[in-house]
């Protein structure tokens, strides 16, 4: 692993070009993989060797260096936040290029098999290993989809489907249905209202959209394809689980979010922070940095429950403070 990740970061030559290689990695790698490149890093870093080279290189060199260095460790301490004290066992799988399976490859009899779209940085509001470190591998697979377009998968996804609604009826074949105790979806941003339009028209045991658009966004309203009071109905009229996440202080989303729920019934949370800190499109910053990111995901993915707060079911919307 540490050889790949040398033989990439030796044709950096810029800083910047050291952040596009660890975006990219960020949005791939298993936990296994972070983990294992992580403490190769700390062996490389600490050995003499790399010191009597770090000697004999330019000034320019030594920052390119120490912005990878850096870098991986700010991936490594978010996906730290777990508490966990190994690395969760998910292997990936290719399925597309832009289509990946993450499993531990153990029975799915007792999973529940997570459809994520992620949004249009190609990950889930954060990089995937930190994501699936905060999952239990014997607990969930995860069959992930990214737009390398960015349009959000209102075109689909190049070599897979030309429109949304292509592009879900053809997930329907990438899993079995029967061999999974529950299936969900889950979108962030770009990746939202997609992992919504998969629950209704797959009729998915929950969906969960994080910050994500509403029917009525531009992009969505241009689509000839595209008829919420159509697509945002379950064949035999019955009334998904969905579950609509958003930042307290993220105006356009929570307007997406009443935007939406004028098509469908659905459960609302607004995140907020306890400190003070304003939360905007990406709430999940603010779960993950207070180390509660492991339980949030246990609540929403969880298809028994009736969006967030089960404790509640009747609160069409509800808020969560941390």
């Amino acid at each position: 692993m540490i050889e790949r990740y040398n033989s990439l970061f030796g044709n950096c030559k810029t800083i910047n070009q050291v952040h596009q290689l660890h975006i990219t990695q960020e949005n791939r790698l298993t936990p296994l993989e972070l983990y294992d490149l992580y403490e190769s890093i700390k062996k490389e870093q600490s050995s003499l060797l790399f010191r009597l080279k770090m000697l004999f290189v330019n000034n320019q060199s030594k920052q390119i260096k120490q912005a990878g260095i850096v870098a991986m460790k700010k991936t490594f301490s978010l996906a730290e936040k777990s508490a966990k004290a190994k690395p969760e066992p998910f292997i990936r799988h290719h399925i597309h290029k832009n289509i990946q399976m993450y499993s531990s490859g153990t029975s799915p009899q007792q999973k529940t098999l997570v459809i994520a779209f992620a949004g249009k940085a190609m990950r889930l509001m954060m990089p995937i290993p930190c994501f699936l470190q905060h999952l239990s591998a014997d607990k969930f697979d995860v069959l992930l989809f990214s737009d390398p377009n960015k349009h959000g998968f209102t075109r689909g996804i190049p070599g897979i489907a030309n429109n949304i609604e292509n592009l879900i009826e053809k997930t329907s074949h990438l899993f079995n249905r029967t061999s999974y105790k529950s299936v969900v979806s889950y979108g962030t941003s770009g990746g939202g209202l997609p992992a919504i339009l998969a629950a209704v028209q797959l009729q998915l045991d929950k969906g969960i959209s994080i910050g994500g658009n509403g029917p009525s966004s531009p992009k969505w309203k241009a689509l000839e394809t595209f008829n919420p009071d159509k697509n945002l109905t379950t064949n035999d009229n019955t009334t998904p689980n969905l579950l609509c996440v958003y930042g307290a202080n993220a105006e356009k989303d929570k307007l997406n979010t009443h935007d939406l729920e004028y098509y469908i019934p659905i459960k609302a949370l607004s995140i907020h922070s306890t400190n003070g800190q304003k939360v905007r499109h990406n709430p999940l910053k603010t779960i993950l940095t207070q180390s509660k990111l492991s339980s949030f995901l246990h609540i929403a993915l969880d298809p028994t429950i009736t969006g967030y707060n089960h404790e509640k079911e009747a609160i069409e919307h509800s808020e969560l403070w941390v």
